[in-house]
Order: C-alpha cells, then sequence, then structure tokens
C-alpha cells in the first residue's frame, strides 16, 4: 500500500489504482502483506528472474526473505 512521509496523502491515490493502471498493459499482482509478496514471488520466480523491490518501511524485510529461501534452496524452480 501507499502510505504517507511526511506530506498529505493524495486523495484516492493508493496501490490498488497503480496495479489497476499497470494491468491494463503487464500482468501485476498486488499483496496485502510483505509475507504474502514473498511467497508469490516465490511461487513465481524461475532461474534468471529478476526481483526489484522499491518503497520505505518492510519492503526490505521482502529482499531479505527472498534472499534467504533462494540461497537455502526453498522456492521457486531452483
Amino acid at each position: 500500500e501507499i502510505y504517507a512521509a511526511g506530506e498529505k496523502p493524495i486523495p484516492g491515490v493508493s496501490a490498488r489504482l497503480i496495479v489497476e493502471a499497470v494491468s491494463a498493459h503487464r500482468s501485476v499482482h498486488f499483496c496485502e502483506t510483505t509475507e504474502a509478496a514473498v511467497l508469490l514471488v516465490e511461487r513465481l520466480a524461475s532461474p534468471g528472474t529478476i526481483v526489484l523491490t522499491l518503497g520505505a518501511g518492510d519492503i526490505g524485510r521482502a529482499a531479505e526473505a527472498l534472499l534467504d529461501r533462494f540461497a537455502s534452496g526453498a522456492g521457486g524452480d531452483g
């Protein structure tokens, strides 16, 4: 989701709005939680997949969790 970082939120702007706009052109997924995003990427990723995480807050933990899972051989196709 999108959270204000000192500025006032823009009414009507949300992660779902962005997902809807992008989905008109690309395959996109929205996850309610960081854990759900990690599980989704783990399931969808295959060797050579590039995973980019952007944002503030706990999204850094998602990248760390994915690295740990893939390094241990869990998830994806390898």
